[in-house]
């Protein structure tokens, strides 16, 4: 008969060293989530700002060759002055990271320029040439 002789090493963790584990993890989760999620945040809002810059511009360069600012009885519609600002764009007309996710534009009268509940993404003082971001938060862009 062979005697099994049972050596000291132990194999696989205890319930309690895994407890203390899984504890830890979550705790360190709990305190970067939110830091993970403002983070996101602000890269929609510096994507934003970088964005309506760019829109901001080809208006301009627009405006330098043509003397006179884009308006829907000039344009047309949004998709004239889509077509109209392409030339001064690397791509097409953006579409927003924030608010409405859209590319669609509001072309309005009003100075300043104040966010409406319309669905466009985009409001445009057709007077001034002012574009800015549809949505309350973001309108100071």
């Amino acid at each position: 008969m062979k005697v099994v002789k049972k050596s000291g090493l132990r194999r696989g963790f205890t319930l309690i060293e895994l407890t203390v584990v899984i504890l830890i993890i979550g705790i360190v989760a709990t305190i970067a989530a939110p830091k993970f999620f403002q983070s996101v945040d602000k890269t929609k809002e510096s994507s934003a700002k970088q964005t309506i810059e760019v829109v901001r511009n080809a208006v301009e360069l627009f405006r330098s060759n043509t003397t006179t600012y884009l308006y829907p009885g000039q344009a047309g519609d949004q998709a004239a002055m889509k077509l109209e600002l392409k030339p001064y764009l690397r791509k097409d007309f953006p579409e927003l990271q924030v608010g409405k996710l859209n590319a669609n534009i509001k072309f309005v009268t009003a100075d300043p320029v104040v966010a409406t509940g319309d669905p466009e993404a985009w409001v445009y003082n057709k007077t001034t040439g002012e574009i800015r971001i549809n949505q309350a938060e973001y309108i100071t862009y």
